[in-house]
């Protein structure tokens, strides 16, 4: 508790030990203006003129008639027969309706809020804030739980009361659900999906997918129960090689182009690598998976590729252009530019 605070405090009185109804003040100054209000005699000094400050929101601050006349001496003003005064700034529970508006505006238009409790503590005039990036999903599976969600009295020039309310709050959302179970690593047609409206809490799951478009032509990364929603990490892009696969295999090395097929020890997605094996002579390349069954190994020089092709007497230039064999199996060649 500040300094200020507890001296306010302390000059603080219950209402009914001053006569009379009191100032009513939603600033942090009290001015002349509001204490003419119950002190006519104080009209004559400008009502901006600041008296003191104001009583924190809730309580009642006791201005005696001994503090009201050294006010006014020192304007030039006299308040014979002026007695204390109460300045008190007041509060009050926000109502069910204005909770409800306050958290509609902080919704998008489509959401459905329902409210089933809030902060009953009085409060002082302001605005009622809540900001949509500070509303949790729910912790369960279940749509229907309610969570707290926390904002704040503005009020003053820069000052906050915390406030809370107990909601439920959905948006309609297009889903894509599981229509029979699927097996990991099974490529998906729009067969294997049904689309549904659903009401779900918001913010809404990130990742969620709307259309069987979206998810057509897919691979399941594993397996998935039927009726469960699809969403984006349950599926990949397909794999365009799988162990054991034969693969065209284009070898770029410098101005030559080799062509053979081979076999994939390794599987991969596009833009991948995969090891893969010349079947007649047992070299081993790494290679970037271009489209399904295509692989390419870029040949650099000195690199661990270039050095298997050497040793397999693939890169011999004579070879190379001969039409016989190159590297124990016979290829395509082609001349670069």
């Amino acid at each position: 508790m500040s300094i200020l605070t507890a001296l306010l405090l302390l000059a603080s009185r219950l209402p009914g030990e001053v006569a009379g109804p009191c100032v009513l003040t939603e600033g942090e100054r009290i001015t002349a203006g509001d204490l003419a209000r119950l002190a006519p005699a104080l009209a004559q000094i400008p009502s901006g003129t600041e008296f003191g400050p104001a009583p924190q929101p809730g309580l009642t601050r006791i201005i005696e008639a001994s503090e009201l006349r050294r006010f006014a001496s020192r304007h030039g003003v006299e308040t014979a027969g002026t007695g204390a005064l109460c300045v008190r700034w007041p509060v009050a529970p926000l109502s069910q309706a204005a909770v409800e508006d306050a958290l509609r505006r902080a919704l998008p238009e489509e959401a459905k809020v329902e409210l089933l409790d809030y902060c009953r503590i009085p409060m002082p005039g302001g605005v009622l804030e809540f900001d949509a990036r500070r509303l949790l999903r729910p912790g369960g599976p279940s749509q229907e739980q309610a969570v707290v969600w926390r904002g704040c009295v503005q009020y003053g020039p820069a000052r906050t009361l915390p406030f809370w309310a107990k909601v439920k709050v959905t948006v309609p959302r297009r889903r894509l659900h599981a229509a029979r179970p699927v097996r990991a690593g099974e490529i998906l047609t729009a067969e294997h999906f049904t689309e549904t409206d659903d009401l779900v809490a918001y913010p809404a799951p990130a990742g969620e997918l709307a259309t069987a478009a979206t998810a057509s032509g897919m691979e399941s990364r594993r397996a998935i129960p039927a009726g469960k929603v699809i969403t984006r990490d349950l599926l990949a892009e397909p794999r365009l090689v799988r162990r054991g696969d034969r693969v065209s295999v284009s070898v770029d090395a410098g101005s030559v182009r080799l062509l053979f097929e081979g076999a994939a020890l390794t599987g991969g997605r596009r833009g991948q690598r995969a090891l893969v094996e010349n079947r007649e002579t047992g070299v081993r390349f790494s290679g970037r998976i271009e489209n399904a069954g295509q692989v390419t190994v870029q040949i650099d020089e000195g690199g661990k590729n270039a050095r298997k092709l050497q040793a397999a007497g693939a890169l011999d230039p004579s070879a190379a252009f001969s039409g016989h064999t190159v590297g124990g199996a016979r290829r395509k060649v082609q001349e670069g530019n």
